[in-house]
Order: structure tokens, then sequence, then C-alpha cells
């Protein structure tokens, strides 16, 4: 799983051509792929008019982030529920990329007291049920 998603960080790089709008990024993405481990049930939201865009995650960790590098990419700033965190958590610093193929993908630094921790994950767009 790890060298997939390395394999996607170098993607994302590589492969996106041109700028996204803050708005590509709006909807609901169902994690398919994470270093962290499997997670089939884990989603996030991201919504906003732009520029500035909320990340909501199903698992208690929120972000705000904005458009960087043209508008290929969002990065911000966020944090864990309160009664989830863990005490030696600093900060959450999530970056996105949408790539060519509608992947959505994450690389979050995790900051503790003693050391830091990249989380790097893929999503799908969830499709919309009536």
């Amino acid at each position: 799983m790890r060298a997939l998603a390395v394999a996607i960080y170098f993607v994302s790089f590589v492969t996106f051509g041109g700028s996204a709008w803050a708005g590509d990024f709006n909807g609901m993405w169902r994690q398919i792929g994470s270093n962290a481990g499997q997670c089939p049930g884990c989603q996030i939201a991201i919504s906003g008019p732009g520029p500035e865009l909320a990340v909501q995650a199903n698992n208690d960790w929120k972000a705000i982030v904005r458009p960087i590098a043209n508008g290929s990419m969002l990065s911000g700033r966020g944090d864990w529920h309160p009664i989830r965190a863990e005490p030696t958590l600093e900060s959450l610093l999530p970056r996105f990329t949408l790539l060519r193929d509608g992947t959505l993908f994450m690389e979050m630094t995790v900051h503790l007291v003693a050391n830091k921790r990249i989380i790097r994950a893929a999503f799908r767009r969830e499709a919309l049920t009536s």
C-alpha cells in the first residue's frame, strides 16, 4: 500500500495538467487507499464557494484549505475534534491534489510534540444516490 501512495504522490506532480478551480474539489470523497491502513468507511467532505474551503472527515478531523500552485492544489491547516485529539498533537497540515483520472490525493503532515507523521491517502468522489 505504501508503494501505491508513493506512486500516486509522484504521479500527482507529473500528470496534473492545468489548474483546477476550487469548486472542482467540492463534494464527498471516499478513501480508496492510505499508508495509515485500509478504511473503506473513511470519507471527507469538501465544501465552500472558495477561495477557502472546509474539509470535514468522518473520523473527526477538519481543516480549512485554500488553493495554491495556480489552483491545482489545496493546502491548509486543521485539527482533530478535542475529544479524539491526542494530547501530543500540535497541528494537521493537509494538502490535496486532484489528478486527471478524478482521484483526489491527500498528503497530511501530523505534527506531534516529539515528531511528525505523514499520512498519504487517495480518495474517489462518492456517487450521488437518490
